[in-house]
């Protein structure tokens, strides 16, 4: 009878692992980013290399066809398996940080359309740009009551640039905002984008992008794989190529009475 039971409780363990496997299955045939897990397996090899490797692969592929003898690497399907595994295993990291979350949000709840929807998102933001996925981890994770151990950023200390303190940035945007020169904000916050993922100035809350940026705070908002909220970039170069200084002087030449208002705010602490 124990026997019984023994193997009653595995086959509904294995049933359920099944499911699990169905439904990642679909949902790597239908993410945004899947030819990225199949160019994952070149990102190491040199041009020459992957050149090879694909040539090899194709040949080996037609060799197979005619002559009814298929090799592992001429097999497509093996491609597919190595790409759908690289996919398990991220979904599996980013499934396992939002174990914890407990936000009231529809996306903050494992198992919601919305929450299986970032999931996908921040899968190919993990594969795509993991420093940004960090800050977008993060973002959302702080909006659904918890903080995360994101995936590991590849920015190392010589990649740091010196920016504004986030007090500084504060004051600089609404400084923005005052003097008329929100195109200079928004100047600022592009200087985020990369290809595939702009990054916008929105200061007020949306509807439906993620719990970071439905819930508001920094003026940015950047994510075509989701959607996370970002300081604006304030690294000397982002600041000359907008032309910060230049509007500064402008505003304080043309209304010397509310530069000097916004400087004593400043003083006062008025965006800690």
């Amino acid at each position: 009878m124990e026997t019984m039971e023994s193997w009653y409780r595995q086959e509904k363990a294995d049933q359920k692992m099944d499911g699990f496997y169905d439904d990642m299955k679909d949902a790597f045939y239908n993410t945004e980013c899947g030819e990225k897990f199949y160019e994952a397996q070149f990102k190491d090899d040199s041009i020459f290399d992957a050149v090879k490797k694909v040539t090899s692969h194709v040949g080996g592929k037609v060799y197979g066809l005619a002559s009814g003898k298929q090799s592992y690497s001429s097999i497509y399907c093996t491609r597919k398996a190595l790409a759908f595994k690289s996919y398990l295993d991220l979904r599996s990291q980013v499934m396992q940080q939002m174990a914890g979350w407990t936000g009231k949000a529809p996306a903050c709840r494992m198992g919601t359309r919305e929450n299986l929807r970032m999931q996908d998102e921040l899968v190919c933001m993990a594969l795509s740009k993991p420093e940004l996925y960090k800050k977008m981890m993060a973002g959302n994770a702080e909006a659904c009551g918890v903080l995360p151990q994101p995936l590991p950023s590849k920015i190392t200390s010589k990649d740091r640039i010196k920016t504004l303190t986030d007090e500084s940035t504060r004051a600089l945007v609404k400084a923005l905002e005052r003097s008329g020169n929100e195109d200079v904000n928004k100047c600022l916050c592009g200087r985020h984008s990369v290809m595939g993922s702009g990054c916008l100035y929105h200061p007020k809350p949306t509807t439906g992008r993620s719990p970071a940026c439905d819930k508001g705070g920094p003026p940015c908002i950047q994510g075509n794989w989701g959607c996370t909220r970002l300081n604006p970039a304030t690294d000397a170069a982002s600041l000359k190529a907008c032309r910060v200084g230049q509007v500064l002087g402008e505003w304080k030449s043309k209304d010397n009475e509310a530069y000097k208002n916004w400087l004593e705010e400043r003083k006062k602490g008025a965006y800690k």
